[in-house]
């Protein structure tokens, strides 16, 4: 039986004003925008870029006098990216700085918050849906293999008992790793290396997999902050775990992110 390799990464932020605080973009180009308009390296080695952000800090001190002579107080400031000051101020108050010689837009300051729930409609997930009969048969009879960190097997998104397992499988690399699969997690492979050798369990100890995978295809549950679902909610998941556990990390001196190429192409090798 093949697996269907898929990625979905989705992030979506929802944002609210931060109370008395704004955000008053300059007149002229950041340095990065100058440094490239010249030819240059947008980069803080770089003599344009540098030359640019010294001509910007005199602008500011110039408008900073301005500013808080309009009875704003000046907390912050950015060169690079943006031409901009970062101010406290009453927002009765704050409009006012938009009529400053030198100053181009006010913008009050936002607080942004990870909210996940909103991906499937941002990636117009609900219209795909809709196209085949609904979510409820999205995914239906696809089987998608997941080469990271493993599954956590208990999550309630990894689980559906609605599902039936193909014919010939669960399927394992070792007999103790039965015990994380379901009706929806299909394959529980482990190619990721313990400390003395061995492979480890293939239950994701780190929760990076997991919730990949219920990005891909988590079932519908009930998220923190209202219903949150995957793409392909009623697909079946292989788990291909490669990483090693923390501990092992820990023990071999290398990076959360690092593991043999060979081990990867096994646990490819082994989905198809």
């Amino acid at each position: 039986m093949r697996f269907l390799p898929l990625i979905f990464i989705s992030v979506c932020a929802v944002a609210a004003t931060v109370p008395d605080r704004f955000f008053v973009q300059l007149d002229g180009e950041p340095a990065a925008a100058h440094a490239v308009r010249m030819g240059h390296r947008a980069h803080a080695a770089d003599p344009e870029f540098r030359a640019r952000v010294s001509a910007l800090k005199q602008q500011h001190l110039q408008m900073k006098t301005a500013i808080e002579s309009s009875g704003a107080e000046v907390i912050g400031e950015t060169t690079a990216a943006t031409n901009a000051m970062i101010v406290r101020v009453p927002a009765d108050r704050a409009a006012g700085l938009a009529s400053l010689p030198g100053v181009a837009r006010v913008h009050a300051v936002r607080l942004f918050q990870r909210t996940l729930d909103h991906a499937l409609r941002l990636a117009k997930v609900p219209d795909a849906w809709n196209q085949i009969g609904g979510q409820a048969n999205a995914g239906a009879g696809i089987k998608i293999g997941m080469i990271d960190t493993g599954m956590d097997s208990g999550n309630p998104a990894l689980n559906d008992a609605a599902l039936t397992p193909p014919s010939g499988f669960p399927k394992m690399n070792q007999s103790t790793d039965a015990a994380y699969t379901n009706n929806k997690i299909i394959v529980a492979r482990s190619y990721a290396i313990n400390t003395d050798g061995s492979n480890s369990p293939a239950l994701d100890t780190d929760g990076h997999g997991t919730g990949t995978s219920m990005i891909v295809a988590g079932a519908a549950v009930a998220g923190p902050n209202g219903p949150i679902s995957g793409v392909a909610p009623k697909a079946f998941l292989g788990n291909y775990k490669v990483f090693p556990t923390i501990q092992a990390l820990a023990h071999k001196k290398i990076g959360s992110s690092a593991q043999s190429t060979t081990r990867c192409l096994m646990a490819w090798t082994s989905s198809i």
